[in-house]
């Protein structure tokens, strides 16, 4: 099943090209122009040197976006929905318990994503390489910040709050395509559930102002993006800013992400 869904990626080049490459694509581009237009003197230099594996690690911080995570939602919705669209479920139904048809897509899904998270840092770490080429400063390597935490602990830590961006995103579109058996519908309500995540913390912040209740900021600890953002802050300023500490943040993180294809695989099983 995981090779047939990975043959089906692969036959599809454009649209997994697109959406899979789109972010490394992305940061080698910018740091080529930036570098091109300095050499040429068209902007200011505004480096003294340039740090690869710090600007890897700001790579992955900026493409924790909502905007990186609409393509994984597009992804898993033309995944699953697809095949309602195309009526090609009936090719593989008869063969294959259908639990495992809904895990094999979100496998496949994953390793889009790990291609995309890796593909990103490299070509961000060559594309450094060449603006200090370019503009003739010095190009050196260093964790990001005081150095306090090594570079691959925040390499890891980094992958895996992308990771669990990108897939939340590509779970919500694939509960609402299998709901409601529609491409459209599961990039629609894809995006909608994941923009509610990402404002959810400054929504609960301003409704416990307006009804004087303080409690109501709580239930933001509880979703995904507070504690996607709970661990960057730890990358960023050595601590975690919010209520809980990394081991619980994760774990939270892991629930949703565990429930959410748990949830995909009893609705498709009960249809």
């Amino acid at each position: 099943l995981i090779r047939a869904e990975i043959l089906k990626s692969i036959k599809n080049v454009p649209v997994t090209f697109f959406l899979v490459g789109a972010i490394p694509v992305v940061a080698f581009a910018m740091l080529n122009v930036i570098g091109i237009t300095t050499a040429l003197g068209l902007i200011r230099n505004a480096f003294t040197a340039i740090n690869g594996q710090e600007q890897v690690i700001l790579a992955f911080l900026f493409a924790n976006q909502l905007i990186a995570q609409i393509l994984f939602i597009i992804l898993s919705a033309i995944s699953f929905g697809g095949e309602y669209n195309w009526k090609t479920w009936k090719n593989i139904l008869p063969r294959h318990q259908r639990s495992q048809i809904i895990i094999s897509k979100f496998i496949v899904i994953i390793l889009g994503i790990l291609i995309a998270i890796q593909a990103t840092g490299l070509m961000t770490y060559i594309g450094a390489w060449e603006y200090a080429l370019f503009t003739g400063i010095p190009f050196n390597n260093g964790a990001w910040g005081d150095g306090a935490i090594p570079f691959w602990t925040q390499y890891i830590v980094m992958t895996f709050c992308l990771l669990a961006t990108y897939l939340l995103g590509a779970i919500y579109a694939g509960i609402a395509s299998i709901r409601f058996q529609s491409i459209s519908a599961g990039i629609v309500i894809g995006v909608t559930v994941a923009f509610a995540d990402t404002i959810a913390q400054a929504t609960f912040n301003l409704l416990s102002r307006l009804l004087a209740i303080e409690s109501i900021t709580d239930i933001a600890s509880f979703l995904p993006q507070y504690n996607i953002q709970n661990i960057l802050s730890w990358i960023t300023t050595g601590t975690p800013a919010y209520r809980w500490n990394l081991f619980i943040s994760s774990s939270i993180i892991l629930i949703w992400i565990g429930a959410g294809i748990g949830l995909a695989v009893y609705l498709f099983r009960v249809q």
